[in-house]
């Protein structure tokens, strides 16, 4: 009996610990941390816009498929790609703006549109995707807030009302036509 003691103390401990287990990320949000890349793409239209003419109706069925007519009128010329970095701090600088028409890049001064004013006190960032009624059917926001509880209650108001609780500066809506995407999330 007294070997038997010491063998079931040792056990234990030579049992291996299970791995942590990690959430699956959010597909309702993403919160910027140091080291991330930003890419924003933003459509450059004849007319200045960021949103082409909603698509003509579905026609007959086209062997197999719907087929969809897209009269733009000419209006899409390019797009624009602006890459940011996230910096310690939570800065978000952009580093390189580059426009692309009929395949060709050319370097940008600055971009066309500027999302990222943040207030001074902003620990925290999160990128915020409202689903309406499809994966590409969205609006985003940009959160800021000076602690994770003030983080988690505005995005709470914002999933609650979001035509009213995003209010400048701690949010702001990216435009619609316009996305950002991390380039290197880390969950």
């Amino acid at each position: 009996m007294r070997l038997l003691l010491p063998l079931v103390l040792l056990l234990p401990t030579c049992a291996p610990r299970p791995a942590w287990r990690v959430a699956p990320p959010s597909r309702e949000y993403f919160d910027l941390q140091p080291g991330q890349t930003l890419r924003v793409i933003t459509p450059l239209l004849r007319s200045g816009g960021l949103q082409l003419a909603a698509p003509s109706p579905p026609a007959e069925p086209a062997e197999g498929g719907l087929q969809l007519t897209v009269d733009s009128k000419g209006d899409f010329v390019g797009y624009e790609e602006s890459f940011y970095s996230v910096e310690p701090g939570l800065r978000i600088t952009c580093r390189r703006v580059e426009s692309v028409i009929e395949g060709v890049r050319t370097p940008q001064a600055s971009p066309q549109v500027r999302l990222f004013h943040l207030p001074r006190r902003s620990r925290h960032v999160r990128l915020l995707y409202l689903l309406r009624s499809s994966q590409a059917d969205h609006n985003m926001a940009i959160l800021a807030a000076p602690d994770l509880a003030t983080l988690e209650r505005f995005t709470a108001g914002i999933r609650a009302k979001p035509a009213t609780a995003c209010q400048a500066p701690r949010c702001t809506w990216v435009p619609v036509g316009m996305a950002v995407r991390p380039e290197n999330p880390r969950y």
